[in-house]
């Protein structure tokens, strides 16, 4: 396979990566007005924070891609899609497993949010 080809498989891969951590985001970002005991949410975890700029390339180039298709705001004002975080796609991965451990996806429960928010990489 050509390195063009393997390219447009990470793409691809990527892309869908990206509109899974995403679709999670903005079921965090619904869910918390609903609840009012915040305790063990980690708060700063239901924002999203872009990728890494220094390594996460392909995912930064692949939320350019679907971000102009979204409703502005959606997501919050994401100006900066660098979270200088170099475990940001690793932190992400192991919350949208933990979220798709979710009974419901969409009506996330407090336990849920405690879950999701403070799962470790």
């Amino acid at each position: 396979m050509s390195s063009n080809g393997r390219s447009q498989i990470l793409m691809r891969s990527s892309r869908e990566e990206v509109k899974e951590i995403l679709a999670m985001f903005i079921e965090l970002k619904k869910a918390p007005d609903a609840i009012t005991d915040r305790a063990g949410i980690l708060e700063g975890r239901i924002e999203f924070d872009g990728f890494d700029g220094n390594g996460d390339d392909e995912y930064r180039e692949a939320l350019r891609d679907i971000c102009c298709g979204l409703p502005y705001g959606i997501l919050g004002d994401i100006k900066d899609l660098d979270s200088r975080t170099a475990t940001t796609v690793r932190r992400y991965q192991c919350m949208v497993n933990s979220w798709k451990a979710s009974r419901d996806r969409i009506a996330l429960t407090k336990a849920d949010l405690v879950r999701i928010t403070n799962v470790r990489i």
